[in-house]
């Protein structure tokens, strides 16, 4: 009798011990074999711009997200790298989760960090709950996407200069001045159609736009359209600051249409 006993619990001990075998082994298949995809809505953003992500739910079981470390940002240099985030002092806890075969949309706004090829590592908690503390069970990845420097339109609130006459645009930065010349009358400039500048007499003027008759005659940066030869010409860098300033008006000069 208590040899039939025994058997009687050795034989439910393996049919557990197997059950849980088999459990995990399947737990473990199904790991391998579900995904969690995770799509940005561009493949290009600039720092600090607004990046958005769905994040599909395709596992057997509901995940969960980390309240410290939702997500982490990486770049590839030869190798995967993460950037490194302050020490969390809070309850790492579940935060947001999804259940089985649900997306949720979140965003997130870019740090400032180096140009290059990026990814979202999403750590996740398989089948937690979310008064939970978090465990990573496991990471999936984004797409890969590029973060490029922010440039900033330095130019953007300057004042424009503009002459039907000769057809064309300028912008100036918005303290400075300009005066207009004259192409039949010379003064200590010589003939011009406008000077640019900080101070108001002509010769004082770092910035000058002229007409020219041919190509020969240019001194500065041509600019031409048609038979329209202009001339645009400084006193050089004498003055850092004015001559930087220059520089940036000359990216600004169009013919108009």
């Amino acid at each position: 009798m208590k040899i039939k006993r025994f058997l009687i619990i050795l034989i439910i001990g393996i049919v557990i011990l197997f059950s849980v075998i088999g459990w995990m082994a399947w737990k473990g298949y199904q790991l391998q074999k579900g995904e969690v995809i995770i799509i940005t809505d561009k493949t290009e953003y600039k720092k600090g711009e607004i990046l958005r992500v769905k994040i599909k739910n395709n596992l057997w079981e509901n995940i969960c997200f980390s309240s410290c470390y939702p997500y982490l940002l990486e770049r590839k240099n030869k190798k995967w790298e993460s950037y490194k985030y302050v020490e969390c002092h809070d309850f790492n806890g579940n935060g947001h989760c999804i259940n089985v075969g649900k997306e949720k949309a979140f965003e997130l706004t870019l740090p400032e960090v180096p140009d290059g090829l990026h990814r979202l590592t999403i750590p996740v908690c398989i089948g937690c709950k979310k008064e939970d503390t978090f465990r990573e069970d496991k990471g999936f990845y984004s797409n890969e996407f590029t973060i490029k420097e922010k440039k900033v339109n330095e130019t953007a609130n300057w004042k424009t200069y503009r002459s039907e006459e000769y057809g064309f645009e300028i912008k100036y930065q918005s303290d400075w001045k300009y005066t207009e010349g004259t192409q039949t009358k010379p003064d200590a400039r010589g003939y011009y159609i406008v000077a640019f500048g900080k101070t108001v007499p002509a010769q004082d003027y770092p910035f000058v736009i002229t007409q020219r008759a041919s190509k020969e005659e240019v001194i500065g940066t041509m600019y031409q359209k048609n038979s329209l030869i202009i001339d645009i010409w400084t006193w050089g860098p004498a003055n850092p600051e004015e001559y930087a300033i220059s520089q940036k008006m000359l990216s600004t000069f169009k013919f108009l249409e």
